[in-house]
């Protein structure tokens, strides 16, 4: 189906997730597996912030993130930055 990896960035990490088989799109896959990690990357990792890095155009790649919860920052060398950080979890959990 695909991968998710999260890379450590000092107190941080960057979020990767790959979904490549597009017959597995718009099943909400993408949104569980990103919460599914904000909470080991939170709770059990203790990293204080989640980074993603978004090809600009990859539209929905984008809308999963931010149906997430992922808040945009600002676009740096063709990539949205979008981020998270644990209180926005916890708030989107509540």
């Amino acid at each position: 189906v695909g991968y998710l990896k999260l890379v450590a960035k000092g107190d941080d990490c960057e979020i990767v997730l790959v979904i490549g088989d597009d017959g597995m799109w718009n099943r909400g896959i993408g949104t569980k597996a990103l919460n599914l990690a904000a909470e080991e990357a939170f709770f059990r990792l203790r990293y204080e912030k989640i980074i993603a890095k978004i090809m600009e155009g990859n539209d929905s790649s984008r809308h999963i993130f931010e149906k997430a919860g992922y808040l945009y920052k600002k676009t740096s060398n063709e990539h949205h930055i979008l981020e998270m950080d644990v209180m926005a979890f916890l708030k989107k959990a509540a």
